[in-house]
This record gives C-alpha cells, structure tokens and sequence, in this order.
C-alpha cells in the first residue's frame, strides 16, 4: 500500500462553468507562499544522507524561506498540527474528529483551510486562521468499525474545490471550499481507490485504481469521464500507484511489474520509462511511500530504508538517499529543496530535515507530539 500522500500546488481561483468559487485565499500568518509536496528542540548533524559526490566545501545550501511548517496528525486524540522547523515551537493544533467514533486518516493543506478526511466518510474542514473546526461535512455514511470502506481514498484540492474519492465503489465528490458545501457526486467505475488515486493538474483529474487497468480522465465541473487510457503493455492485472503529474505526462507505477511508467496527456499513450525492481528487496514494490515537488517525485522504499529520487520530467533516476542508519522510516514530505522524513523510532518524534542537493542531514526535529502519516510541509513568508 501507499503510506504517503501526493502533494500538490494550491491555488485559489475558481473553475469556470459554474464549478467552485470563493475569495481570494487567506493566508495562515502574515503571508504565504507556495506549498511544497505530503511534517522542541533539535540536535545539528552533517550526515550524509545521499549517495553524493559533494566534498565539504560544496555543502551550501539555498536559502531557508522565512518560514516552513511541517503538518500531521498527532498522537491518538487526533489532533492537525503545524511545527515550525526553525523556532521548534508548535504554532497550531486543532483536535479533529472531536466526539466521533472516527479517526482522521489523511488530509490537505491550503492557505486558508486545512482538509481532513475521517474514516466515518466526513471531512473536516479546518480554520487555519481561527485554529478550529470551521465545518463537519458528510460526504459519505460509513463504517468506521469497517475501514477498508475508506481505506486509502484519495483526496486533492485546486480551483477552490476539495476533490474525494469517498469509498471503494469509486464516488468521487466535488466541495466547494467557499461554502463549505458538496457542489456535485459521481461513480466512476474502475475498482478499489488508493490512497494516491486522485490528482487535479489545473484542467483534468486523473484518477487510478488499485487492482484497476485503466487510468482515467475526468473533467472536474461535471465530473464525468473524458477518457480513459489503458495499460495493456503485457501487465497481468497492473496496479497502479499515481505518483506524479507534470505538465506532458503523468507518472504511475506498476507495483506487480515494478514498471515506471509515463502517460503522454497530448496522445495519452503509456509507455515503460524504467524497472525499478533492483531498489527493493520485496518482489513487488507495494509498500511505499510518494512525494513531489515542482521538479520532480520521490519514492520511499521501507524495506531497504531509502528514498530515490526521480526527474520529472524525463522518469531518470536521480540521488538514491540511504537512510538505514535511522532505525527505519516512516513517511515524508518534500518542500523544494528540502526533505523531511519521519524516522520509525518508538517514540514516532524525530524528523530529519535533509538538503535534496547535497544528501546532507541539516538537523533533526523533535516533534511536540507523535506524528502519524502522512506529514505535509509548506513554507509560509512573512510579509515585510
């Protein structure tokens, strides 16, 4: 299974032809900027993390924004947090799925509202500004007690609209993030969706389902299916992970053939770009974790403790960064020129905030609290 969250760009416009709206997003804090992927007190460290060929001198790094938070949902009361990764303070927690026999599974961050899904089919609808739950809104009626109902959904945002995959039968609905309200539902056959099933990239949403042979296009005012593209390359029931969308292709990968495989979007013809079987020690690679910035995505591998970097553009292969020194890993999250990996200590506290240039360990953060994945990082400028 995928135990990562895509992570994508937020914006705040609206969609035409009567799909969502709102304002002009509110920023959390003085100002924001763009998100990156998707986590008191730390300890320095000069770690190499990555298979490099930078000697010490070459150990610059960009600039730190002025400020970068690190988002997850904490410990087992359920609580959405935002850890500032240079003071080491804690500047926001909100308890979610407060008086529910619920708990809250996955979620994204925007620049006013952070968006909670709970495996009783509600999302939360947090006020970053206000620092509580705005709104509870049912999108489904399910099980907790059953997880496997919402195991996994996909959740994504653009245009002033929250887009989710509900259940295991494929319905998919639109929310408008200015009333707070469910605009529209559809059933989009194609199997069980995963966890990263869903990604909007301005104009289309793809969607792919686990166990499923086809990805799909949907339009997302109507929701209805513009096209479909099958993964016929001799896969034997392919199961497809969305890990990337940039804008010529979409990037999934084939966990029984271990296939990287790019989606052209002008011919929407797949083709195999790479077998990444040599990274894993399992035959299939099932069990990892994704992320992405603007450039490229990322796959974590928990069986050999290593992330591996991927271009975006071409699927090539860049640093592979060994983190088996950590006592294994968790989940992570990719900014643009950083990388934070929650380690699988006991105590569930200790992110490593790694330079994606150089491979080097910059610090290691010590959560207030213990993190559950998926962790969400976003930087957030100060105005002057």
């Amino acid at each position: 299974m995928i135990r990562s969250p895509i992570s994508g760009l937020v914006l705040g416009c609206s969609l035409a032809l009567g799909g969502c709206g709102g304002d002009e997003p509110r920023c959390w804090g003085e100002g924001c900027d763009k998100q990156g992927s998707q986590g008191a007190g730390g300890s320095d460290s000069a770690s190499d993390a990555a298979v490099t060929d930078d000697d010490d001198d070459n150990d610059a790094t960009t600039a730190t924004p002025t400020r970068r938070v690190l988002w997850s949902i904490t410990d087992a009361a359920g609580r959405l947090t935002a850890f500032d990764t240079q003071s080491h303070t804690e500047e926001l927690h909100v308890r979610v799925a407060e008086g529910a026999n619920a708990q809250a599974w996955t979620f994204k961050v925007a620049s006013d509202y952070a968006w909670v899904w709970r495996n009783d089919g509600v999302l939360d609808a947090v006020h970053l500004a206000q620092e509580k739950v705005a709104a509870n809104i049912t999108l489904a009626t399910l099980n907790p007690e059953t997880a496997e109902a919402v195991w996994g959904t996909g959740v994504t945002l653009g245009d002033g609209c929250v887009y989710v995959v509900t259940d295991n039968t494929g319905n998919v609905v639109r929310v408008d993030t200015a009333t707070l309200a469910p605009t529209r539902k559809t059933k989009i056959e194609g199997g069980i969706p995963q966890q990263n099933s869903l990604i909007y990239d301005g104009t289309s949403l793809w969607v792919m389902f686990d166990g499923g042979s086809e990805l799909v296009q949907a339009d997302p005012v109507t929701l209805e299916v513009k096209d479909s593209v099958p993964l016929g390359q001799g896969m034997n029931q392919p199961v497809g992970h969305l890990v990337y969308v940039s804008d010529e292709a979409v990037w999934l990968v084939d966990t029984n053939t271990n296939d990287l495989i790019q989606v052209d979007k002008a011919t929407l013809t797949p083709s195999v770009v790479d077998n990444l079987s040599d990274l894993d020690r399992t035959p299939e690679l099932s069990d990892m974790g994704v992320g992405s910035n603007d450039t490229g995505f990322f796959l974590m591998l928990f069986e050999t403790n290593r992330v591996v970097r991927f271009d975006g553009a071409t699927g090539s292969r860049g640093p592979i960064y060994d983190l088996a020194g950590q006592g294994g890993i968790n989940t992570m999250a990719v900014a643009t020129d950083r990388l934070y990996v929650l380690t699988d200590a006991s105590s569930r506290d200790q992110v490593l905030e790694i330079d994606i240039e150089t491979g080097r360990t910059l610090q290691t953060i010590t959560l207030l609290r213990p993190a559950q994945w998926p962790l969400v990082v976003s930087d957030l400028a100060v105005a002057p």
